[in-house]
């Protein structure tokens, strides 16, 4: 057998030693290692006498790649073999990889991780397959195995992660050493298989030899100082030097677009594979700037990975940096800004541009820009749309078939159809579509979140899916369960969350501060009825908005517990004075310190104050009539609901609402016999509830 060199590159690595050891302990033919010391070294600094490892010193760090290079050049072997310095190879490796390795292939053996305290191989999450993106980061391709055809121990693979790759040194002479202007880190496995793919060769995955790799983001983070602007560089150079290109090295002899049709379909270039991106393709991204930047940003993210070169033209009320920015200023949240804003990024483009409307909520799927209008003279509306929120444990399917987000037209289209809606625009509601269109279906969804401030309202299975009384699709093709989605798009629900709905508030706002007349009119249809009256289709958010659109500014919700309906009644009613009153002790049997904790930080952005006592005694500060409402969702056995409302009833003013929660009858509670005695006793002979098992009451005082 001939010698394998194997170069490992380090800085600052705590398992330089362990690594190089393992090497000469797994070898059973002739080998050769090359430790490139890159600059500072960790602790215990790497020793050998055995003469198969030569040590290189660096005094100034010179980057991976650099250092790679130089290893190359320092070594001896027949074979070349590049590993980090945190890795275990399995028995024999050398021999194996050797015998199984052509004089132009490149071999990239079966991945695993590390356990660093045993120094052992985990047999789980094993990896065969990887394929880069259009963003040039490199995926786990899993789909992949299905369709890999396996020659024995090897089957072709797109792309590597970059940490491990065997190859002859007549190979890697002929396509080259790494390039260092790349930057000193990252895209090194799509550098390696651009060369390779590209100058004739090919990539194997070979599952008859493995690396463990540790994986140390949780445990220190990386040796080599990788700032964001670095990572912009390393993607922006492969992207303007290699991606497209059909010359972009010395040997090269397949065009680019071989590489990807070799392996298609590949997940990002879906467009590329229609027309290569010959079509006049523009994005044009509006938003309100009002959202939530942790979903805003990861929005921006996913339509980058899917542009590849297609421009991007943002509208935006404050300044952003994203693609060509057009900061419109501040504008109301409503639909006519938004067409007011569409019109400014559609007249911005190029003449005859087709162009695609973005939503600063929408995670788009690449499948969408690989979308064609087929006639100049229609627009084109994608029918295949979810919509997610977080916390939820399915996705819904959207009913809308000309939702403004999904549109794709050329650019003369869509001036004349902004045009012809902002010149007959009268009052809140845009008028009457009269563009001409189509239905089109992209291969994956695009996916809209619902996050409580959306423009668009939710009602009818939308509002039941938002409150788990209907469940959706639970693993969405091109995106997974909920829990991968929100992981693939760096969107995550925190432990706190409570999902909020968008509704629009049905009862107009109150000269008087009397809601009883509103209520009356807007359930005219179930009137005359005993009470309770049922409002259909109504929900406890409802009632939040109906309290912001009758004016009331002073509130108080009794039974805090997390903070989750008094934020909604404070993003229900910006600028409301809540107070919340709950004991938060012993009476959840439970940490209650959590509770307290979790609804200080989620109330912590309104005008709330938290007001630590029994509800009876907190009472006694709060002057009679000087409430708007009140919301009772304390202690729910008989006694304290009856308690509760005997003492803050008397705090809501005239014209104010006295409100609860959980008007059911479940074990050891007493809302319903309390909440009825004391209408009857009081003499209240018209009052309400929402439409939900976990109903709320309320009545005009």
């Amino acid at each position: 057998m001939a010698r394998v060199s194997v170069i490992i590159p380090g800085r600052t690595e705590r398992y330089f030693q362990k690594t190089v050891d393992s090497v000469l302990e797994s070898a059973t033919g002739d080998v050769e290692v090359v430790a490139v010391v890159d600059g500072d070294e960790a602790e215990p600094r790497l020793c050998s006498d055995d003469p198969r490892v030569k040590i290189l010193r660096l005094d100034k760090a010179i980057g991976q790649r650099a250092a790679y290079n130089l290893g190359v050049r320092e070594s001896t072997g027949e074979f070349v073999m590049k590993i980090d310095a945190h890795a275990k190879l399995s028995p024999g490796f050398d021999e194996v990889l050797q015998s199984h390795c052509a004089d132009d292939a490149v071999l990239i053996p079966e991945m695993r991780r590390l356990d660093v305290t045993k120094w052992k191989d985990k047999r789980r999450g094993k990896t065969h397959f990887m394929y880069f993106g259009l963003d040039c980061y490199c995926y786990y391709w899993k789909d992949f195995r299905r369709r890999a055809v396996w020659n024995g121990s090897l089957a072709e693979t797109m792309t590597g992660q970059g940490s491990c790759w065997f190859t002859s040194r007549k190979w890697n002479d002929y396509i080259g050493l790494l390039d260092e202007r790349v930057g000193s880190w990252g895209n090194v496995g799509i550098e390696i298989s651009l060369r390779t793919w590209l100058c004739g060769g090919s990539q194997f995955a070979d599952k008859d030899a493995w690396q463990a790799h540790w994986f140390r983001a949780k445990e220190g983070g990386f040796p080599y100082p990788m700032s964001g602007r670095k990572v912009a560089h390393a993607h922006k150079f492969t992207s303007d030097n290699y991606y497209f290109k059909d010359d972009a090295f010395e040997n090269q002899c397949r065009p680019f677009r071989w590489l990807i049709e070799r392996f298609a379909p590949v997940a990002q270039w879906e467009a590329f594979m229609v027309d290569g991106y010959s079509s006049p393709r523009v994005i044009v991204y509006y938003t309100d700037s009002r959202l939530d930047e942790k979903l805003a940003v990861q929005v921006r993210k996913q339509i980058k990975r899917c542009a590849g070169p297609i421009p991007i033209i943002s509208v935006s009320q404050k300044p952003l940096d994203f693609g060509r920015n057009i900061c419109v200023g501040e504008k109301p949240q409503t639909y006519k800004s938004a067409y007011e804003q569409m019109r400014e990024g559609i007249n911005a483009a190029s003449p005859d541009s087709i162009i695609y409307l973005c939503e600063h909520d929408v995670f788009y799927h690449p499948s969408h820009f690989a979308f064609l209008p087929k006639r100049k003279t229609h627009a084109y509306f994608n029918q295949n749309c979810f919509h997610y929120a977080l916390g939820a444990d399915s996705f819904l399917k959207a009913k809308g078939k000309r939702a403004q987000s999904q549109c794709v037209a050329r650019r003369e289209v869509l001036l004349a159809h902004c045009d012809d809606r902002l010149q007959n625009w009268t009052g809140s509601q845009p008028p009457k579509m009269q563009i001409r269109w189509f239905g089109f279906n992209s291969d994956r969804p695009n996916v809209d979140i619902r996050h409580g401030e959306n423009l668009t309202t939710d009602k009818g299975d939308r509002l039941k899916w938002l409150a788990g009384d209907l469940k959706g699709t639970v693993n969405l093709a091109g995106w997974g369960r909920p829990s991968h989605f929100e992981s693939k798009v760096g969107y995550k629900t925190p432990p706190d969350h409570v999902t909020v709905p968008q509704v629009v508030s049905t009862i107009a706002p109150s000269r008087n501060g009397d809601a009883s007349n509103h209520l009356r009119k807007k359930w005219a249809k179930l009137l005359p009825q005993p009470s309770p009256i049922r409002c259909r289709n109504w929900t406890r958010v409802n009632l939040a908005k109906t309290f912001a659109a009758l004016g009331y500014r002073r509130g108080a919700e009794v039974g805090v517990k997390r903070g989750e309906y008094s934020q909604v009644l404070c993003t229900s009613n910006p600028g409301v004075e809540m107070l919340c009153i709950d004991l938060w002790d012993a009476y959840y049997e439970v940490n209650t310190s959590r509770y307290f904790q979790q609804a200080q930080k989620r109330l912590e952005p309104y005008n709330a104050t938290l007001i630590r006592k029994p509800s009876a005694l907190a009472a006694l500060d709060i002057p009679d009539g000087s409430l708007d409402f009140v919301y009772i969702d304390a202690d729910h056995r008989f006694d304290y609901v009856m308690q509760d409302l005997i003492v803050w009833a008397p705090k809501v003013r005239h014209g104010g609402i006295v409100s609860g929660h959980d008007y059911y009858r479940f074990r050891n509670a007493g809302v319903v016999d309390a909440v009825d005695a004391y209408t009857r006793a009081h003499d209240i002979r018209e009052w309400w509830l929402t439409d939900e098992k976990t109903a709320s009451f309320f009545w005009v005082k």
